[in-house]
């Protein structure tokens, strides 16, 4: 924490609020010394994610303190005994954003292969938890493979997504609707997005067809649910969205059903 700390001094005084980073590692070295390790992995990150938000010069120092937040949330609070990690394994939403932000940050750095491990890393910590965390973290994932036009590896993880809400769905204990909505309705959003950035008309029309049928639907289902939550898609959004896609592949006629 020492060697962030005296890190942050060096950056110039207007490239970020080092006060205030300041207060956060103190925070984080607070909770480490009393054993609340998990906790000072959050302050931890909140330091790094003001260093990635600068960006430029800061970018090598924000990877140096995510890194040591992942250090920290990788370890059990108050000395537990270590075979007590077990119960960290795909159970462990810090370490999943640690890593989620550490992939971000290789990635900006332009160090693809370390991104891509990272991410998985962040979809691993959570795959014991609801489907709607996981897919979170499945979505970092699918707009990096995305982007880098990846597209083997990016349809592998739509098929991993999707999977995962099928199983959420099913077993002897079946996640409830609002979850089960909420992760379809965040899958749909991205495959369609996925189909329109292929760059061809075929692609285009599937992601039309996504965003007026099942995304639709979907969005409907959970805006009509008394626990859904907020905020979330409205159905006015989403057929704006179709309508706009509609529009993109001339389909004037579509466009306008979905405009009314």
């Amino acid at each position: 924490m020492e060697g962030l700390a005296q890190a942050i001094t060096t950056l110039p005084p207007d490239a970020v609020d080092r006060q205030r980073l300041m207060e956060c590692l103190g925070h984080a070295e607070k909770n480490r010394a009393s054993g609340k390790l998990r906790e000072a992995a959050k302050w931890v990150m909140q330091v790094g994610a003001a260093l990635h938000k600068k960006g430029g010069d800061a970018m090598p120092l924000a990877k140096r303190t995510f890194e040591h937040a992942v250090s920290l949330a990788k370890q059990l609070d108050n000395n537990a005994p270590a075979y007590m990690l077990v119960e960290l394994e795909g159970n462990s939403p810090d370490l999943g954003d640690a890593h989620t932000w550490l992939g971000a940050t290789m990635s900006a750095l332009d160090k693809p292969e370390d991104a891509e491990s990272h991410y998985k890393s962040a979809a691993r910590a959570v795959e014991e938890r609801s489907v709607v965390e996981l897919g979170d973290k499945l979505l970092h994932q699918a707009i990096f493979f995305r982007n880098r036009k990846m597209r083997e590896k990016y349809d592998a993880v739509l098929r991993r997504w999707e999977n995962a809400i099928r199983d959420a769905g099913g077993g002897e204990c079946p996640e409830g609707d609002v979850a089960l909505l909420q992760a379809t309705v965040n899958m749909l959003q991205e495959k369609a997005s996925g189909c329109a950035h292929a760059g061809t008309a075929d692609g285009v029309r599937r992601a039309a067809a996504i965003r007026g049928g099942p995304l639709a639907a979907a969005v409907v289902r959970l805006e009509a649910h008394p626990l859904r939550p907020k905020p979330h898609m409205h159905p006015a959004d989403t057929y704006e969205l179709a309508a706009q896609t509609f529009d993109r592949i001339k389909d004037k006629k579509m466009a306008m059903m979905y405009l009314r």
